[in-house]
């Protein structure tokens, strides 16, 4: 996962310094300046196919960053955070250029790429590809059930990592069993084939605490996240439906 990550974060170091702006990749997956987070990378691969995607936070409103975004708490607790203002950062604060536009940017970080990577071709995506796109947007993509599942959980726990990311588990309870169970996260130390395989095991597992406890531990989350996250998870996910239950 580190050697996909460095070669696509690497121009954009290399566009920023250009423009004066030191910054640098933190963790697995943020981008910094300061100290404060103007970019989140995402990686995934399916088969010989690679999707890796980012944001660059060029001029974005902050007071409605703050506002509609709701990042984990376990996340904000870790990192000693009170908001997300307080940890992100515009690059327009930092680039001295008052006519400097998101297409400047767009194009110095291609220059990069290309000179990084010497048998890179751009293309161009027609008038009929962009309505198709558009076209299954509306009709796939967009829509609730591809977003949230066509089965929404009632139950969730969502637990941060040091270093390592986040794991949340949705599920639903029938018949003191999980059921629905969706994996979600920015955890690069498990493939999506393995989360798809850990859901179906926990799809239909007993609310107990051991059972669920011993799924995770054949899947090695301990070993790949941390010691004892196995247990913990199975906590969490016994709380949750615990507490749930008393209130329905």
């Amino acid at each position: 996962m580190t050697g996909h990550s460095t070669s696509y974060i690497s121009p954009i170091l290399l566009a920023l310094k250009e423009l004066g702006i030191n910054a640098e990749q933190t963790g697995r997956n943020d981008l910094t300046v300061d100290g404060k987070k103007f970019s989140g990378m995402s990686f995934s691969q399916i088969k010989d196919r690679v999707l890796y995607g980012g944001t660059l936070m060029l001029n974005v409103n902050l007071e409605e960053a703050n506002r509609v975004l709701t990042p984990s708490k376990s996340k904000l607790e870790d990192k000693g955070i009170e908001s997300v203002r307080s940890r992100v950062t515009n690059l327009k604060d930092y680039i001295n250029i008052p006519s400097f536009t998101t297409n400047d940017l767009r194009d110095l970080i291609l220059k990069h790429v290309k000179e990084e990577n010497k048998d890179f071709k751009a293309t161009r995506l027609s008038e009929q590809e962009w309505a198709d796109i558009i076209e299954l947007g509306h009709r796939k993509f967009g829509t609730k059930e591809w977003i949230y599942g066509s089965n929404l959980a009632h139950y969730y726990v969502d637990s941060y990592f040091h270093g390592i990311g986040s794991i949340g588990i949705a599920f639903n309870v029938k018949e003191h069993q999980l059921a629905d169970v969706k994996i979600y996260g920015d955890l690069m130390v498990i493939s999506q084939k393995v989360a798809e395989q850990l859901q179906e095991e926990l799809d239909g597992c007993p609310i107990v605490q051991d059972e669920i406890k011993q799924i995770l531990i054949k899947y090695n989350l301990d070993g790949s996240i941390k010691s004892g996250t196995a247990s913990q998870l199975a906590t969490e996910i016994i709380n949750e439906a615990a507490n749930e239950n008393t209130t329905n």
